[in-house]
């Protein structure tokens, strides 16, 4: 084996003006690219409670609010709201039950109350909290892939990142999972770097990510199993294997694990962390299976709050907390069909071809690095499909698989490889241009389809307004073009049409008056949510209106006049 495959981070020297420039470039093109999504997009389902719950952590350390996800990301997205300081309603987080799953959207729908005049620009300055960890993401992804494929492939890795349209989709919401997939990747990297050099050190840094990874996102709890596998790996790996270094793994391991473990507890105060397994009641039957094998009286080394939404969490994988919408169809099972084709209608074609070139580019030893770099990347990515294949219900959008998203890119800078393998400058020559075509292809589909990118299908799906006919919920209508909607209400001088928003921020925030839908054909005009539209049962909250209150399904017999950034469908009934 090779100095250059025994050692991938000698494979770049020090960063040249041109490339720092390069790099530079293509970050700003992704602020730009999604700049206008993160201003125009209204307040989505998820923001608008996440985001509350991160402020009254950080001001009250209310830990129990929205426990199903960890408050790390939340919280920091809420920072710049210290600053504004907006109000609440006196003794509210009092009134509020943890153990009532609705409890952080009445959280949020008091917020909305006490602060009309400011809440638009209290999320967009969450939002750019989101876009800052999405950049951090991008050099994270620039500098891995550099160091492993060379100064073309950590700029060939970063373009895609940074014109992918589920990355600049989720960059443009205050939501915890661009952060959680920075901080998933991050842990990665820095278990790879600890492969490669043990230390100390590098340990510490492995398990402080590690940790933090654990406190944005409970699917950071697949990382445990992965870096005891890994480092495991790293120790028969014929290349590895000497005494001397199998002690430095191992005493790593402990360093890496002990430190998350001890910040995760330290984040939540230890409250419950010396709890026992016996003295929690727990419903999912994954946790009860858990509990089954070990001693009721065996502490759980896990903050209460944690445990309890990791619970709830899991219970809602095998039940289902929604239908799942897939090819025109509502299920409560969960499908296995479900991601791949979230994947592969969500992601741009040419993005889709690399995909596959660097699946069979693993086939060629030039393209390949050791055995233990391919598996920090490979690996992760393919328990995390597996799991959302087969793991569970939860099926309402591909925002479950941005965790691995950082690992693909990094995968694919291999691809820059490509030209200077082959014999002959003609042949290097096509393969450059053929690379740099797929990811401009790739920049302009995206640029043509901003700043709806949250509704984004490529053309082989039909396109965005073909979208709902293939999947819904956050792949396409997620309450973001509320503001679209009222925009454009104003400019056809429509009062008062008939209104099936998607969403919890109430319409006249944006001077949208309404009237709710009729239940049979009706004069007027319509302006109704892919979701209504097709038939999801959802409480329109912003009209106190309960679950089943609105059923718009007759208007599928009449062709849609308009449609508002992809999601929102008008229609006038005469």
């Amino acid at each position: 084996m090779s100095t250059r495959d025994s050692d991938p981070e000698s494979n770049s020297g020090p960063f040249a003006r041109w490339e720092i420039a390069s790099a530079a470039g293509l970050l700003v093109l992704m602020v730009v690219l999604a700049w206008p999504g993160l201003a125009g997009n209204s307040v989505t389902i998820d923001e608008f409670a996440h985001i509350p719950a991160g402020y009254v952590t950080l001001q009250e350390g209310a830990l129990g609010i929205y426990s199903k996800t960890p408050p790390l990301v939340r919280s920091l997205e809420a920072m710049p709201w210290l600053a504004a300081r907006p109000q609440l309603s006196t003794g509210i987080l009092d009134r509020l039950d943890p153990y009532d799953p609705w409890h952080p959207w009445i959280l949020g729908d008091d917020l909305m109350q006490n602060n009309r005049e400011s809440y638009d620009r209290l999320f967009i300055s969450s939002r750019v909290v989101t876009l800052v960890l999405a950049l951090i993401g991008g050099m994270l992804i620039w500098v891995w892939s550099r160091q492993l494929f060379g100064p073309p492939g950590g700029l060939f890795s970063l373009a895609l990142f940074a014109t992918c349209p589920t990355i600049l989709a989720h960059s443009s919401v205050a939501t915890v999972d661009v952060g959680s997939a920075v901080l998933f990747s991050a842990s990665l990297y820095a278990l790879w770097r600890f492969l490669q050099h043990p230390s100390t050190k590098r340990a510490l840094v492995c398990g402080l990510l590690l940790g933090a990874a654990l406190l944005a996102k409970m699917t950071a709890l697949i990382l445990l199993p992965l870096v005891v596998v890994i480092t495991a790996a790293a120790l028969v790996v014929p290349s590895r294997a000497d005494r001397g270094r199998g002690r430095s793994l191992l005493g790593g391991l402990a360093i890496v694990l002990a430190t998350a473990i001890l910040l995760l507890n330290l984040a939540y105060g230890f409250r419950g962390s010396f709890a026992t397994w016996g003295s929690h009641e727990l419903f999912s039957h994954t946790l009860g299976k858990v509990t089954g094998w070990l001693p009721g009286w065996m502490p759980t080394g896990l903050p209460s709050w944690y445990l309890f939404g990791l619970d709830t969490q899991l219970l809602d994988l095998e039940q289902g907390e929604f239908p799942g919408y897939l090819l025109g169809e509502w299920s409560q099972e969960g499908r296995w069909q479900y991601f791949p084709v979230a994947f592969a209608s969500k992601e741009t074609i040419p993005f889709l071809l690399l995909v596959l070139a660097s699946l069979a580019a693993l086939a060629g030893r030039r393209l390949r690095r050791d055995p233990l770099t391919e598996l920090c990347l490979l690996l992760p990515i393919v328990v995390v499909v597996a799991i959302a294949m087969r793991g569970g219900r939860l099926q309402i959008g591909i925002r479950y698989l941005l965790p691995i998203y950082p690992l693909i890119f990094v995968h694919l800078g291999r691809l820059a490889l490509i030209p200077q393998s082959l014999a002959g400058v003609q042949a290097r020559r096509i393969a450059t241009l053929v690379l740099a075509g797929l990811v401009g292809l790739q920049a302009i589909a995206v640029g043509l389809a901003g700043p709806d990118y949250l509704s984004y299908f490529n053309l082989a799906a039909g396109g965005p307004l073909n979208g709902h006919r293939i999947l819904l919920d956050s792949n396409l209508d997620w309450g973001q073009d509320l503001k679209r909607a009222a925009a454009w209400s104003h400019e056809a001088s429509e009062e008062q049409p008939y209104l099936a928003y998607f969403g919890h921020a109430d319409p006249m925030l944006y001077d949208l008056d309404y009237t709710l839908p009729p239940r049979q054909p009706t004069k007027g005009t319509y302006l109704v949510s892919a979701n209504y539209l097709y038939g999801l049962d959802y409480p329109a909250s912003w009209a106190r209106a309960p679950a089943g209150r609105i059923d718009v399904s007759w208007l599928r017999e009449y062709e849609p006049m308009a449609r508002i950034g992809k999601s929102i469908f008008v229609f006038r009934v005469d």
